[in-house]
């Protein structure tokens, strides 16, 4: 098993390791394409720290290669599967009562455990998901910001006809304001990336709202009728400060902070009170992947516009050295494992 794996900050080594047998309730996978995530490139600059060393990556496509004796989840050699990236413990109060996506001890592919950079993973088999013959390996990479964008919806409590400021128009939001307005909301998305808000007009998003323009929260105002926001959607790397998910949102709204990277900014909780806002957040994709494969197979969601640099496994270390956050941020980038 060849995999990449994170000595040090921007070091990056490849290794050769005995081929692991599974054991029970696991698979495993034989990698085909997987994808970068701002919270690779993250944890590559030591950005954002975890225990090393470690093999990066939690968004992988692959073929089952391998399943254990005990195979409650009905996959078969051959399988191709999209890996979720998110493990419940199965042990905490939130497991135990149905409730998985509010795990205590969530664990993270690439983050607190190996992840996906191999060319082959070796994986509990409740994170391989069966994809569709007719979905490309790229498409359904996308599954897990899909899935995300579904516990939000939920968490916020969407209603048709609310208008919902997006405040980022990365991979998640790009995916989000097409589900909002699936869901009959009016999505509202503000970023300073004019050529993301282009593809997101391109998908019929109706506002995009460019924030280097100092207008940006008059024009909220003049779409909303003066009355702001119901919800507003702050992602994690977003380039605004959450005082401005504040301003925009209206009296007795609801804010969710949503991402895997962690929320870095402060607020004025004496304007959070002032509007008697709801603050709710979501940090995981867990519990709507099956959804998410759907409306991704049935194009509910378009991500063909957020295609971008596919390369070798041989080029991850010299492409993760020059890569930039902005374009792990919007853009799709992955590599083939040969």
């Amino acid at each position: 098993m060849k995999s990449y794996i994170l000595q040090k900050a921007k070091k990056l080594t490849l290794e050769n390791n005995p081929p692991r047998s599974v054991k029970s309730g696991e698979i495993k996978v034989k990698i085909e394409l997987a994808a970068i995530t701002s919270t690779d490139l993250s944890i590559f600059n030591g950005k954002l720290k975890c225990d090393l060393p470690l093999i990066l990556g939690r968004q992988a496509v692959g073929v089952v290669s391998e399943v254990s004796s005990e195979n409650t989840m009905g996959l078969q050699k051959g399988n191709r599967v999209i890996i979720e990236g998110f493990l419940p413990c199965g042990k905490c109060y939130f497991c135990k009562t149905g409730q998985s996506g509010k795990c205590e001890n969530m664990e993270v592919l690439g983050f607190t455990r190996e992840g996906l950079f191999s060319d082959f993973a070796v994986v509990p088999a409740s994170l391989a998901h069966v994809i569709p013959d007719h979905m490309s390996n790229a498409t359904a990479l996308y599954t897990e910001y899909v899935s995300m964008a579904l516990n939000i919806i939920e968490k916020i409590k969407l209603r048709p006809g609310e208008h919902v400021a997006i405040m980022s128009a990365n991979k998640l939001g790009y995916v989000l304001a097409q589900l909002i307005t699936y869901y009959q909301g009016i999505a509202i998305v503000i970023d300073n990336n004019q050529q993301q808000l282009d593809k997101l007009a391109e998908e019929n998003i109706n506002y995009t709202l460019n924030s280097k323009r100092n207008s940006w929260k008059e024009n909220v105002s003049g779409i909303t009728s003066g009355r702001m926001c119901e919800k507003v959607v702050y992602l994690t790397n977003a380039v605004l400060n959450f005082d401005d998910a504040v301003d925009i949102c209206g009296i007795n709204g609801t804010i969710c902070i949503a991402g895997f990277l962690p929320a870095t900014d402060t607020c004025s909780l004496g304007e959070v009170h002032n509007k008697q806002l709801t603050i709710v957040s979501e940090q995981t994709s867990q519990g709507n992947f099956s959804a998410a494969i759907n409306m991704l197979a049935t194009r509910t969601v378009n991500v063909t516009r957020l295609s971008g640099e596919t390369f070798r496994f041989a080029e991850l270390p010299e492409k993760m050295l020059a890569m930039t956050q902005e374009e792990a941020k919007y853009g799709g980038i992955h590599f083939k494992i040969d």
